[in-house]
């Protein structure tokens, strides 16, 4: 009977070459395949080992183990808390440059149109400060004092009437009817106040032009009523007034003024 001899890779005729009972090894590579299952097992051996030793890697760090599935490549594994790079802030818009302060304007200093003052011990029984440099002068029951040019003047008046409004009132009514003296009369207002009267009008005169006046009237500590007058150009009158409230404010009689009163 003839029979395949795997050996001598041809058909035999005799006995067998294997023990009764075995199989035949099939044609072919049937020798190679128990050597190629070895070499799949040893690197499967290899893999699972490797992956095993990777997977206890993972979790000895100080964060949670991570294990990710994917068709392509590893992404990047996400860094701890502690490990982390800082965040980047957002940029700021830049802000438009401030705009320079500017400096305040510095007021230009005005020349003060009245010179010092000076207290007067009057020779007529009375004490008042007035501008230096003016002149006095004596009128019947009236004494003035002038500036250089006289456009300017202070006028004490003993008057006859016996209350400050009465005083007042008598001389706008003189002044109203003196038109020749005083053309162009016109009152601004006659009023009482804080301790007397007053009038303040304006006039035209053919020396000096317009005029302005205050006439405020009051009663002294003996009972005399005195009528304290400033006069001037209008364009002047803030310093006139400043003038005016000097004299009323150191305005006094004979011994009661103060001992500092000259």
């Amino acid at each position: 009977m003839a029979e395949w001899d795997a050996e001598r890779q041809q058909w035999v005729t005799g006995p067998p070459a294997h023990p009764p009972g075995a199989a035949a090894p099939p044609p072919g590579g049937a020798r190679a395949r128990p050597a190629l299952l070895a070499a799949a097992a040893v690197a499967l051996c290899a893999a699972l080992a490797g992956g095993g030793w990777l997977l206890l890697h993972r979790g000895s760090g100080d964060g949670p183990a991570t294990t990710t599935l994917s068709d392509g490549p590893a992404a990047p594994a996400v860094s701890s808390a502690a490990g982390s790079a800082p965040t980047r802030p957002d940029p700021v818009p830049a802000q438009p440059a401030p705009t320079p302060a500017q400096p305040a304007a510095t007021p230009t200093p005005t020349a003060d149109p009245t010179p010092p003052f000076s207290l007067v011990r009057d020779p007529a029984g009375f004490t008042l400060a007035v501008p230096q440099g003016w002149q006095r002068s004596g009128e019947g029951k009236s004494v003035l004092y002038k500036s250089a040019d006289g456009a300017r003047l202070v006028q004490v008046i003993t008057m006859a009437e016996r209350t400050p409004y009465a005083a007042v009132a008598a001389t706008d009514a003189d002044l109203a009817k003196n038109t020749v003296r005083y053309p162009g009369y016109r009152r601004i207002r006659l009023e009482e106040t804080a301790g007397g009267a007053e009038l303040e009008y304006s006039y035209d005169s053919a020396e000096y032009g317009t005029r302005r006046a205050v006439d405020h009237a009051l009663t002294a500590f003996d009972g005399t009523v005195y009528a304290l007058l400033v006069a001037g150009p209008p364009d002047d009158w803030p310093a006139l007034q400043h003038v005016h409230r000097t004299v009323l404010g150191s305005f006094c009689v004979a011994d009661h003024c103060p001992a500092t009163g000259g």
